[in-house]
């Protein structure tokens, strides 16, 4: 029996470290620890080795890039193993992985002169305590770019390796806000205006903005004279809610209008809303050969609100709409100097509607488009959707009706220096079983950047009217894209509009920039189905290109000088020159 024993005994001492040693080196467990973005079962996912397999520790550094790697192709520059431990014991190996995926530590704000710090760090995606993701950032500069009271806006970050954290910087550049603004009529003999106003698009810092404005209309001989008053909250009591609200006094009568919206503010929101509430008194005139035929008192009350649900990622996203809609317009002929078309209809919609619009867009960076020098974020992608209204005497309407419009636009860049943007709507209303108020709109534009500075820019555009009946009309002329003709010279009820521009830089510092173009602007409009295509309209021209680097929104300011070539008028200043707030298109 000592024998068996012995023999047992030395037969296990010999088999035993066998045994032990073949068990050690199998994965018993991996954890992850520290991780939010990514779940634990797909950063597994990402590595070879697996729980049963067998540990091999060269394999081990690669899946650990692997998940590194997996990070910042989401975004997630900063990310990084921690640490990671492989404890060995008798019956295998146990993997402990930390990731530190880049939490946001300090936030310092740079260069701010006027606007508090406080309504910056509120604009931005991301706080301390968050992962920090490079879209976040390219967003939230994207945001501060469309505030116009700042000029630049640029984040950074580093690691801060002693708080493992990451630091970051926005830096940016006030744009001067507060400024009195007069608008002086170029010739007694023109139709243009008077204004004198005085705006704030950065109230005391806060990002509030307010405008107080007189406004001295002139056409024909007649003056109008209208005080404006309106202000903006766009973040109401902190949050994402924008208030606005506009008075207008004059002396058919007082208009007004507020609204409270909940905007898509960043490509991450889900949800949008508006109210919006609003009483009008305005002129409404008719034009036929250039002159004023009627002259309508239109008095409006207009009711909107909508709810708005996205679905989708950042770069491709599906939004559904429902709203309500009630507005009603009554006419009351005030002047007829001569026989026209004009059948302008006392109308009280009530329409419950939907929209659905898809799209895909991502955005780039650009100089010299529409703005002068200043950094445009220009989207690329497409979209399309479907709106559908209905309205009824059910919910106080005056009729039965449909409405139904559709809508797509394109934008592409080709090459590195070819921009082409595209869209296209077409709506109309059915009232039992009749289709009217047929309108097809739409237009196609491209820029090309040429060298230093110069881009070349091409338009098309048209607006096709059918059984408009008197209702609605499209106008031609010096202040409707065909500069050096009369101020609404044409009408009729479809168009077509090619403008040509070659636009030049010449002199930019850092206070103002200055340029020019040379153009040419083709129009043609007709009435019906009657088409004389050889009836169109000429004009070429040049002018000056003014920019203010610091101002507000950094604006262009235009001075055209337009020469017609097939006018029946002889030449006058007061229709060749025309002064305006960014490009002609």
């Amino acid at each position: 029996m000592k024998t068996f024993h012995f023999i047992i005994l030395i037969l296990s001492y010999l088999l035993m470290p066998s045994l032990v040693f073949a068990r050690t080196d199998i994965i018993r467990s991996i954890i992850i620890d520290q991780n939010s973005v990514f779940s634990k079962e797909k950063i597994k996912s990402l590595m070879k080795s697996k729980v049963g397999g067998k540990y091999d520790s060269d394999q081990l550094e690669i899946d650990l890039g692997n998940i590194v790697s997996f990070y910042k192709r989401h975004g997630y520059s900063h990310a990084r193993i921690q640490s990671w431990e492989s404890k060995f014991f008798s019956d295998g190996v146990y993997l402990w992985i930390t990731i530190d995926e880049g939490k946001i530590g300090y936030i310092t704000v740079r260069g701010n002169q006027r606007t508090k710090e406080r309504i910056i760090l509120q604009e931005l995606l991301f706080k301390p305590g968050d992962i920090y993701n490079e879209e976040d950032r390219f967003e939230s500069e994207r945001i501060l770019r469309k505030k116009p009271y700042f000029g630049k806006a640029e984040i950074t970050t580093s690691y801060n390796d002693i708080m493992e954290r990451v630091d970051v910087t926005v830096e940016v550049s006030d744009l001067w806000t507060f400024f009195p603004a007069l608008s002086l009529p170029s010739f007694s003999g023109g139709d243009s205006d008077m204004i004198v106003a005085i705006s704030d698009y950065n109230i005391l810092g806060f990002g509030q903005s307010g405008r107080l404005r007189y406004k001295q209309e002139r056409e024909d001989g007649n003056v109008q004279h209208l005080f404006t008053a309106a202000y903006t909250e766009p973040r109401l009591f902190t949050t994402h809610l924008q208030f606005s609200g506009k008075y207008i006094y004059k002396k058919e009568g007082n208009s007004w209008e507020v609204s409270f919206l909940r905007p898509l503010y960043s490509l991450k929101e889900k949800w949008a809303t508006e109210i919006r509430v609003a009483d009008s008194i305005d002129i409404e005139k008719w034009y036929e050969n250039g002159k004023v035929t009627d002259e309508f008192e239109r008095t409006s009350r207009y009711r909107f609100g909508g709810i708005t649900r996205v679905f989708g990622d950042r770069k491709e996203q599906t939004q559904i709409s429902l709203w309500y809609k009630h507005d009603k317009r009554n006419f009351k002929l005030l002047q007829n100097f001569a026989p026209s078309k004009a059948r302008f209809e006392n109308r009280k919609y009530s329409m419950l509607g939907a929209t659905i619009q898809h799209g895909k867009i991502h955005f780039i960076t650009e100089t010299f488009l529409d703005k002068m020098g200043r950094i445009e974020d220009i989207a690329l992608g497409y979209n399309y959707g479907i709106s559908l209204g209905y309205s009824s005497t059910l919910w106080d309407a005056d009729t039965n009706e449909t409405y139904l419009a559709l809508e797509m636009a394109n934008a592409q860049k080709r090459g590195r220096r070819t921009f082409i943007n595209a869209s296209s709507q077409l709506s109309n209303y059915i009232t039992h079983s009749f289709f009217h108020d047929f309108v097809f709109e739409g237009k196609v534009r491209c820029l090309v950047k040429d060298f230093w500075r110069q881009t070349l820019a091409m338009q098309l555009s048209w607006w096709l009217g059918h059984r408009l009946d008197g209702r609605r009309q499209v106008l031609l002329g010096g202040q409707n894209g065909l500069r050096g003709y009369k101020a609404r010279k044409f009408n009729g009820t479809r168009e077509i509009l090619l403008n040509l521009e070659s636009r030049f830089v010449f002199h930019t510092n850092s206070f103002v920039v200055l340029g020019g173009a040379v153009f040419t602007d083709i129009g043609y409009i007709w009435e019906g189905n009657i088409l004389d295509i050889w009836n169109y309209k000429r004009s070429i021209g040049a002018g000056l290109r003014v920019a203010f680097p610091r101002l507000n929104d950094s604006p262009v300011y235009r001075l055209d000088f337009g020469y017609a070539l097939d006018s029946d008028e002889p030449f006058s200043f007061a229709n060749a020159f025309s002064v305006g707030i960014g490009h002609e298109f």
